[in-house]
């Protein structure tokens, strides 16, 4: 009898065993619903828009396929940066083709509290020709501000294009950043609308057509 109530009470501890490892972990908390998907064809991206429940104003590659030919794409959910502690965005990239040339457009959208900071680089308060701005004579990292779009360089040459858009309380909602080799660019870019920004007198006309509500960077950048 004894050695029945041993047999008995040991697979009773074994099914006590198994019964919590198969116990969902209930201390896991999913912080996004966002997957971080590689894409890198139109039709895989074009199958994903459509399968995923995105925010209204998300900004898909129809909006801004002048800028560029499709390459690649990738989203994800952030919520670790230092200064939005505790607030959610969204940042997705799209990689495009320019004339054989690669360029990144970077999206951060904010889907809750908004905020921002200083930019990290120096200013500069006049170039030698705003209708080109792929270069310019100034040495290390700056930035310059021409009708409230940001040009940032390195070492003379353009490697950055930040612009954003606003809610109506005059705070910032999405903000977009255009990257690469800009400065390598031709100069006859053909009908690409980044061809368009490399001429500072106009940008804010071109990208006014895209993004209605754009604001006016004043010497602040958005992480």
């Amino acid at each position: 009898m004894k050695k029945v109530l041993v047999v008995l009470l040991a697979v009773f501890m074994m099914g006590s065993l198994f019964a919590c490892d198969l116990a969902p972990d209930r201390t896991t908390v999913l912080t996004t619903t966002y997957e971080t998907p590689k894409i890198r064809s139109l039709d895989e991206y074009s199958k994903y828009i459509r399968s995923r429940k995105l925010p209204p104003d998300f900004l898909r590659y129809e909006k801004i396929k002048q800028f560029g030919e499709f390459s690649f794409f990738d989203i994800n959910a952030d919520k670790s940066d230092k200064n939005l502690k505790g607030n959610s965005i969204l940042i997705y990239r799209y990689d495009l083709n320019v004339s054989d040339h690669k360029v990144r457009l970077k999206v951060t959208q904010f889907l809750s509290a908004r905020g921002r900071v200083l930019s990290p680089w120096g200013f500069i308060y006049a170039v030698d020709d705003t209708s080109d701005m792929r270069l310019i004579s100034t040495e290390g990292d700056v930035s310059y501000f021409h009708d409230g779009i940001e040009y940032k360089y390195s070492s003379g040459k353009l490697v950055q294009i930040t612009w954003a858009e606003q809610d109506q309380k005059d705070r910032w909602r999405n903000v977009y950043v255009l990257s690469g080799d800009l400065g390598d660019l031709p100069s006859d870019l053909g009908s690409s609308l980044v061809g368009e920004l490399m001429n500072a007198n106009n940008a804010r006309a071109t990208l006014k057509e895209i993004f209605p509500n754009l604001g006016f960077l004043e010497e602040v950048a958005m992480p």
